[in-house]
This record gives C-alpha cells, structure tokens and sequence, in this order.
C-alpha cells in the first residue's frame, strides 16, 4: 500500500507537499496550529477567567442581571463562578504546562500543586441558614472565605502569566509587537 501512496501528494493548508520528495517543508506553507492553540488554550480561556472573576466577585457581569436574580441565586452563582474560576484556571496550567521554560519549571508545578489543591475547600463557600421567625431558608455566602480563595486563585494565575510571557505562549520575543496585526491575524485565521 506504501507503494500505491507515494505518488500522491498530501494536501496542506495553502498547498500540496509531494510524499515522494522524502522531507518536510517547513517554510511558511506548513500547517502550524500554533496560532490557534495560543488564542484557543491560553487568549479565550483568560478572558473566561476575567469574566467568572466579575461573577464570583459580584454575582454578574453586568449590573443590571443581578436586579432579576434572588440573593440565593447570585449567591450560587458566585460560588459556582469560583469553582469555574479554578476549573478553568487548572486547564490552562495543564495545557501549558510542556512549553515551560527549565528555569520556571519547579515554580509551575508549586502553582498548579496549589491550585489543584483548592477544590477541597469549595464545601465551606455556601452556607444555608434558617429564619426560626419566619421558618425561611436562604443561601448564604461566606463573603470573606469566597474572596480569600477567589484572590488565591487570582493570584496564582498572575504568578503564571508571567511564566507564560518568558515562554513566548503570550508575546512572541521580539523587538517591535504589532498589536493590530497580531489581533487581525488571530480574527482572520492567518
């Protein structure tokens, strides 16, 4: 079957590569997910992490949402943007973690160790207390626990961002960065 193929050329993203002529191109026709790994594994997933921060911090991300919710249904919702927060804060920690530089490796694995190590507290962020007048339950948030974890975590993703920028995951090491032309390339695939 190798025989039948070798006279077939595979189909690139912006041409064809002869399987007959035994290298791989490398030039700048070859297929690199780079881009799209950078904007879909590190660029969205932080901008994510922005938004649940919001949500955590104020049970929405605009002011007007909370208006239509009850008190218990912003408190879950600041619970749950928490745990959000760590889940989607371990993923990028783990999708990440092989383009560490050597020198930052040690201090990676601390910050995903403590991260990790974070899901064992989300127990005690709620509490439901009960009205002996009125016989009500509501849910409550234990304001100062939420945000001292919720800060932990934010301060472990900064911890981490710097580690990213030093592997060119972020800002590629160059003299001049071209902003608009970094975004356009990313909105326009190329």
């Amino acid at each position: 079957m190798c025989k039948k193929m070798a006279g077939i050329n595979k189909k690139g993203v912006k041409g064809f590569q002869s399987v007959e002529e035994g290298g791989v191109h490398t030039g700048t026709e070859a297929w690199n997910i780079a881009q799209y790994f950078t904007g879909f594994s590190i660029a969205l997933p932080l901008k994510e992490l922005n938004d649940l921060e919001d949500i955590a911090r104020f049970g929405s991300l605009r002011m007007d949402d909370e208006m239509v919710m009850s008190d218990d249904q912003v408190n879950k919702r600041r619970a749950e943007a928490v745990k959000r927060y760590w889940n989607k804060l371990k993923q990028i920690l783990l999708d990440t973690c092989f383009k560490v530089k050597k020198e930052d490796k040690e201090k990676a694995k601390k910050i995903l160790e403590d991260v990790e190590d974070v899901y064992k507290y989300f127990d005690a962020l709620l509490s439901l207390e009960e009205d002996n007048v009125s016989h009500t339950k509501s849910i409550q948030v234990n304001e100062e626990f939420l945000i001292a974890l919720l800060d932990e975590l934010v301060k472990s993703k900064r911890e981490y961002l710097f580690i990213l920028d030093r592997t060119g995951l972020i800002f590629k090491e160059m003299d001049e960065v071209d902003l608009d032309r970094m975004s356009s390339e990313f909105i326009n695939g190329g």
